[in-house]
């Protein structure tokens, strides 16, 4: 697949020089503003998802000449709902496209004995205690690669939605919400769940469990991976409206870095053209290309300006889009 390499760039094709650097404010850098972008991110364990987008290169140029804030970033008075609405998208697609990297079929829970006479973990205590606990597993030579969440439990959740008041959550010296933790890990054996369980009632210092899920698809496994990445991203929105903290991860995660993104412009100025450009540029033939469509492999933005591809190694069955 070619797609590392960029074949044009539309400052090629521009009558202004094509460079954005050290130029007056409001100087056009481009001839057309808007262009299509492909970028493609693809996995260790097979397979890769590229997103088809027309960019407006044009205010991307304007943007780099104008000063930006830097510093310690500063929680506002209110957040806006856009703001909320890109940070969850953030989240959720940093985690799925973790999962499918590693090829996640493991679903683990942790839980503790919590309640208003023995208190609660904050999450403070809950990042504490899962850094003993995969420490600890290390030690054993497990638990390398992983996407951890934090969540409130169903009890939490219905508390939080209680407060009417928008106090949201307690600070974590008087926190009062339950709350447990999914992670999602690759093992190509039976897990030592028992050695598992003593670790973290070490880890945790409270009586508690683990449980161990296998996700499996009956057909072709490969479909799994995009399984187990669905499962898991649907957390990071669960009751995330009550239980948003300013510059705070709702996950941990750890294990190698992504495989860099492959990024090309495309000369096509409409998006059927452009689809077909895309195809070209990714290695697929038309029969493939139409095995996606036909399959629920590639979404097309309700607002026309692009698409997004799953294409897994063994087959092109469908998987749901990330939006």
């Amino acid at each position: 697949m070619q797609i590392i390499t960029p074949e044009y760039h539309p400052s090629q094709a521009a009558t202004y020089g094509g460079s954005h650097h050290d130029r007056l404010q409001n100087t056009p850098s481009y001839e057309e503003a808007e262009h299509y972008c492909l970028v493609v991110q693809p996995f260790r364990a097979g397979g890769f998802e590229a997103t088809l987008r027309l960019v407006d290169l044009q205010a991307a140029a304007d943007r780099d000449i104008i000063s930006r804030q830097s510093g310690v970033r500063v929680e506002p008075d209110e957040r806006t709902e856009e703001s909320l609405l890109v940070s969850r998208q953030r989240a959720k697609g940093m985690v799925r496209k973790r999962i499918k990297d590693m090829g996640a079929n493991r679903l683990c829970t942790l839980t503790i004995r919590q309640n208003d006479d023995v208190g609660y973990f904050s999450p403070g205590d809950w990042s504490d205690a899962f850094a003993r606990f995969r420490r600890s597993l290390r030690r054993y030579g497990y638990l390398s690669d992983y996407v951890a969440i934090l969540e409130p439990h169903k009890k939490g959740l219905e508390r939080l939605r209680e407060r009417v008041d928008g106090t949201g959550a307690a600070t974590d010296d008087a926190w009062d919400i339950p709350l447990h933790i999914h992670f999602v890990t690759r093992s190509d054996f039976k897990m030592p769940i028992n050695l598992m369980r003593k670790l973290w009632a070490i880890a945790s210092g409270r009586d508690g469990n683990i449980d161990v899920q296998f996700l499996r698809v009956r057909h072709e496994s490969d479909a799994a991976i995009d399984k187990v990445a669905s499962y898991a991203t649907k957390y990071i929105t669960k009751g995330l409206a009550e239980f948003e903290r300013f510059n705070k991860k709702r996950y941990w995660s750890a294990g190698l870095a992504l495989l860099p993104r492959g990024r090309t412009w495309l000369k096509s100025r409409d998006l059927a053209d452009a689809l077909h450009e895309a195809r070209e540029r990714m290695g697929m033939s038309q029969e493939i290309l139409g095995g996606l469509i036909s399959r629920g492999g590639i979404f097309i933005f309700p607002n026309g300006v692009g698409a997004w591809f799953n294409v897994r190694p063994a087959s092109y069955a469908n998987a749901p889009p990330p939006f």
